[in-house]
């Protein structure tokens, strides 16, 4: 699995998406999808690639309108969304091991909060970590978590969520991480 490739065109794809679909940290702590994920750019590198898209309840739905034209699938699942988070980082210098220890004590907080473990895979050095949060029969959280020796990549998606609707989207807009997402199909 390589990851060079997402620092190309990441940018590109996590901005679009994010702008066509941020909202404060402080406003979706109550939310139970939301997953702070502020710690990654404390390992970027300073002169490597850094991407942060941000989009909050108000502006999905400011935008959804305008998408659903183009894309109806994302009108239908940006309808359900509070927030999304994206970012990736090239790491610092030897910052590997640290950060792959980060995302496992943030796996298991996240364990403790009720969320669950989907997939896990390491492949050599690369580790993926994808976990889901429910409350009854609503899947109201995501959380995507990349790591390799030299890059992180974090996606959250807050609020109820269709998974085979979220995955057609990240295949659309190739967003970051969410194309390790279970499908039913």
């Amino acid at each position: 699995m390589s990851f060079r490739s997402i620092g190309s065109s990441v940018g590109t794809s996590a901005a679009l998406f994010a702008l066509a679909f941020a909202i404060p940290a402080a406003a979706l702590a109550g939310s139970p999808g939301y997953v702070d994920g502020s710690f990654v750019s404390d390992y970027a590198r300073e002169d490597g690639t850094f991407v942060e898209v941000h989009l909050d309840e108000q502006l999905i739905e400011l935008l959804a309108g305008p998408a659903s034209t183009y894309d109806e699938a994302a009108g239908e699942i940006a309808a359900g969304l509070e927030s999304v988070r994206a970012m990736v980082v090239e790491l610092r210098e030897g910052a590997g091991e640290e950060v792959l220890d980060e995302v496992r004590g943030l796996q298991a907080r996240l364990v403790s909060d009720g969320w669950q473990n989907v997939a896990r895979v390491r492949d050599g050095s690369d580790h993926v970590f994808v976990m889901l949060k429910s409350e009854g029969q609503d899947l109201v959280g995501v959380t995507v978590l990349v790591v390799n020796e030299s890059e992180l990549v974090f996606t959250n998606v807050a609020g109820r969520i269709d998974l085979d609707q979220l995955a057609r989207l990240a295949e659309s807009y190739e967003i970051p991480g969410l194309d390790a997402l279970p499908r039913s199909e």
